[in-house]
C-alpha cells in the first residue's frame, strides 16, 4: 500500500513539474501567469524570462524522469525504476 502512495505522490510531483514547464517558457509573458502565478510585476518579465526558461527545462527533465521511473517500476524493472524516481 505504501508503494502505491509513493508512486501516486511521484506522479503528482511530476505533473507539477510539467505544468511549471508550460507556464515558464511558453506562457510566462501572459499577465495572468507572471502576475497571478509567479506574483511578478510587469517590468520584471523580460529580465526574468531567460532565467525561467532554464528552470523550466530542468523541471521538464525531472518530471519526465520521474514518470519514466514509475513506468519502469510498474513494468517490473525495479532497479531501473527506483534509480530514476529516487
Amino acid at each position: 500500500m505504501i508503494i502505491v502512495a509513493i508512486r501516486v505522490g511521484a506522479v503528482i510531483g511530476a505533473q507539477v513539474h510539467l505544468l511549471a514547464f508550460v507556464w515558464q517558457p511558453i506562457l510566462f509573458r501572459r499577465a495572468g501567469v507572471h502576475r497571478g502565478v509567479f506574483r511578478g510585476p510587469p517590468e520584471d518579465v523580460e529580465p526574468v524570462r531567460l532565467w525561467s526558461f532554464g528552470v523550466a527545462f530542468s523541471g521538464l527533465f525531472l518530471g519526465l524522469r520521474t514518470i519514466a521511473g514509475v513506468a519502469l517500476r510498474a513494468a517490473g524493472q525495479v532497479a531501473a525504476g527506483q534509480a530514476l524516481v529516487g
